[in-house]
């Protein structure tokens, strides 16, 4: 299974998401963490052991997938880490005839193959190349969308239609991605509006579990930790369990990568 944690928009939670999930996954087996975010927060979560090479240096040709994925702190989960290069690297791919989506295509395959294990992919909010791949690749595609904004509905449309367009000039199958709402507070009533919206245009799409505000989720990011790691009984950590439940046992490219 490849997840993949895409938006086309900012803070909405998707390296919080892809953290959870990551570290949920790995109780039962182990994980590899894809970083296409050149921000490399979700490193910054799952340092590796050991300083190294990450993806930049894979795409680039200047080291070799077994030296770039390494370790993280955290038991049964590895990572392919971000690295200050990574920006560099992707424009460099954008200027390609094929924006270099196969060979990150290609570099994806390879590490998942490697890893023998579950993968999840944060990405960098945007419809760039790395983003593009991975939802192109990925067996499961997860849009967070904070309902605690009225711009919550801004890029969500795009980021799916993006992801059904990647997937169709690449030939991979069609799949459904699946939408989350982040960052919910069901007291408030814009809230639950920009739900109730959600709801209405995207039911089919849309996770049954949102994920609520709290300070628990901020703490959590300030410490550079999974959230179920550091509060395993928060309503947020129960309600991402939920959710990876969910995401197993729905939707998803059944082929695999």
């Amino acid at each position: 299974m490849i997840i993949a944690i895409a938006s086309h928009k900012g803070g909405v939670g998707k390296t919080t998401t892809c953290a959870a999930l990551a570290f949920l996954l790995a109780k039962t087996k182990p994980v590899l963490l894809i970083d296409m975010d050149p921000q490399s927060n979700a490193t910054s979560i799952f340092p590796p052991e050991v300083d190294g090479p990450g993806l930049a240096e894979l795409l680039a040709g200047e080291a070799k997938l077994a030296d770039c994925v390494r370790p993280s702190m955290l038991p049964d989960i590895s990572i392919l880490p971000a690295t200050s290069a990574l920006g560099a690297v992707e424009s460099d791919l954008a200027r390609r005839d094929d924006a270099g989506l196969p060979a990150i295509m290609a570099a994806i395959r390879k590490a998942a193959k490697a890893a023998g294990g579950d993968v999840v992919i944060d990405t960098a909010p945007s419809l760039a190349p790395l983003a593009l791949a991975a939802m192109a690749t990925a067996t499961h595609v997860i849009v967070p969308a904070a309902t605690n904004s009225g711009f919550a509905l801004d890029g969500l449309e795009r980021t799916l239609e993006a992801c059904q367009e990647v997937r169709s000039i690449m030939r991979r199958p069609r799949i459904v991605p699946m939408i989350l709402a982040t960052l919910h507070a069901a007291r408030t009533a814009s809230c639950r509006a920009i739900l109730g919206t959600l709801e209405e245009q995207h039911g089919a799409a849309l996770i049954p579990r949102t994920i609520p505000r709290g300070v628990a989720v901020e703490q959590a990011e300030i410490m550079r930790r999974p959230l179920p790691d550091v509060f395993p009984k928060n309503p947020a950590s129960k309600a991402y369990k939920s959710v990876l439940d969910y995401i197993i046992s729905h939707g998803g490219d059944a082929r695999g990568n």
